[in-house]
């Protein structure tokens, strides 16, 4: 993958674009907000947001799952349902103050219903 051209010392891309951002930088970026203020620009529409939590939650979502389902591919396709249910919902979510726990919650529903 290409990386963005970087003309600054904070390394942010050129047209100060979030959505180029490196993992990196995005982590830096989202790290000093709170869950609601995270939410929030994933639900505006942000794809940095989104990156940020799935690069954050998906590992615990993955252990998560794993304990409720020792098959490892069940357990990847329910998180990766998550994240699609997520993105094509995220105008209609509502707002939330722990993003771990509607994950969470997602990650079991889909196991009591599958």
């Amino acid at each position: 993958m290409k990386k963005p051209k970087i003309n600054d010392n904070q390394g942010f891309p050129r047209d100060n674009s979030l959505m180029q951002l490196h993992h990196g930088q995005v982590m830096v970026v989202y790290t000093s907000k709170s869950d609601s203020e995270v939410w929030k620009s994933f639900k505006s529409g942000e794809e940095s947001a989104f990156n940020f939590i799935y690069r954050k939650f998906m590992p615990a979502l993955f252990n998560y799952g794993f304990h409720l389902c020792r098959d490892t591919n069940a357990v990847k396709d329910s998180v990766q349902s998550i994240f699609m249910d997520l993105r094509l919902k995220r105008e209609k979510l509502p707002e939330v103050s722990n993003i771990n726990t509607i994950c969470s919650s997602g990650v079991r529903a889909y196991f009591l219903h599958n």
